[in-house]
């Protein structure tokens, strides 16, 4: 699901209308941000072994880059709830905010029917935030590229999820010199047992039509986005989206995160140790990265690297780095506004965290 473009937009909002449980069935504590701009929701900490006034010390403190390393159990469950209490706000949405099409080749067999459920659901969690005036989705085995391509006459996009075989991948972007997204989904029936199919892929590849659109206008988004956005980001933000947005129950959510985890390997990249994870950061440079063969490594530790910003600001704060560079900060000046610290004080506290969740897979 390499991307030929990408980047992403957002401004912070409160995330109201919280509905859910924690992982553990408690309720989660509210609390506010850092920079006062959103709430935040925390759930107690999942460690059977700390003593009730540790978890209940926990259950008030939001978690932050100063505490995070006590707070290693609770990573996945906490940034799941906030992305789950952001859907819930944001189904309060009504009508389309986003022109959607779906086709499908006509001699192609769709193992999932949910596909305008999925991406509406992507449309909706990123709501707050600059989107494609107009989405199409093209669904096609290998038998119907021809059709795609008739359908939409960029052969180099069309044969994006496709080997010389079969058709199996996805790719997304927004295209050049336009407003639209466009989503290509390679369809093959032995992908059929993936769960990661049925819904999560679909938002993923959304998300990356929507990380482009603070460059919409520029003749090449996708170019502007790869000038200031490690590759850490790029997929691991959206893998993120696509997984934790798909699963309203907690327990799904982390069997699918796990297996994305523990799939995606990369040869010559086989321990997951701090040192290693921050040498990953600091070779992971924007455009070059994309020919990296690391570059699979987004699926994984950038997942898991999300999934931490995610649990000390929410879903929305990666996204707030791509608005800010969308409006011309650099990613080491946004992500510095977004999370109070700079990238180089973040990044070795990330890998230490990083690690600490790879080993407790």
């Amino acid at each position: 699901m390499k991307r030929l473009f990408l980047v992403l937009i957002l401004s912070f909002f409160s995330t109201q209308g919280f509905t859910t449980s924690c992982p553990d069935g408690g309720e989660p504590t509210k609390s506010i941000s850092a920079d006062e701009s959103h709430f935040v929701y925390n759930c107690g900490s999942s460690n059977s072994e700390q003593t009730s006034s540790s978890t209940a010390n926990n259950s008030v403190k939001p978690i932050t880059f100063s505490n995070i390393k006590s707070r290693v159990q609770d990573i996945p469950g906490v940034a799941w709830q906030n992305t789950q209490n952001l859907i819930n706000s944001n189904n309060t949405v009504s009508g389309s905010l986003v022109q959607l099409e779906i086709l499908k080749g006509p001699n192609t067999k769709l193992y999932f029917e949910g596909n305008e459920a999925a991406f509406t659901a992507g449309i909706k969690l990123w709501k707050n935030f600059k989107q494609p005036k107009k989405y199409l989705a093209l669904f096609y085995s290998f038998e119907d590229k021809s059709w795609a391509i008739s359908k939409y006459n960029k052969p180099r996009l069309i044969e994006a999820p496709c080997t010389p075989s079969e058709c199996t991948g996805a790719n997304s972007g927004i295209m050049d010199y336009s407003d639209q997204g466009v989503g290509v989904f390679g369809i093959n029936s032995s992908d059929a047992w993936d769960n990661y199919r049925y819904g999560p892929i679909q938002i993923h590849e959304y998300t990356h039509a929507v990380q482009m659109s603070p460059w919409i206008g520029k003749d090449h988004p996708g170019n502007e986005q790869q000038k200031i956005s490690p590759c850490w980001l790029i997929e691991g933000q959206a893998h993120f989206a696509g997984i934790s947005a798909s699963f309203s129950s907690f327990k799904e959510y982390k069997e699918t995160r796990n297996q994305q985890i523990k799939s995606h390997r990369v040869e010559g990249f086989t321990t997951f140790s701090a040192d290693k994870i921050l040498g990953y950061y600091n070779n992971d440079i924007p455009i070059q990265c994309l020919k990296s063969p690391n570059y699979k490594l987004g699926y994984t530790l950038g997942f898991m690297t999300v999934e931490v910003l995610s649990a000390i600001g929410g879903i929305e704060s990666s996204m707030k780095i791509y608005d800010l560079a969308g409006a011309g900060q650099s990613f080491d000046q946004a992500f510095n506004n977004v999370y109070g610290i700079s990238w180089n004080d973040a990044r070795p506290i990330l890998a230490e965290v990083v690690a600490l969740l790879h080993k407790n897979l």
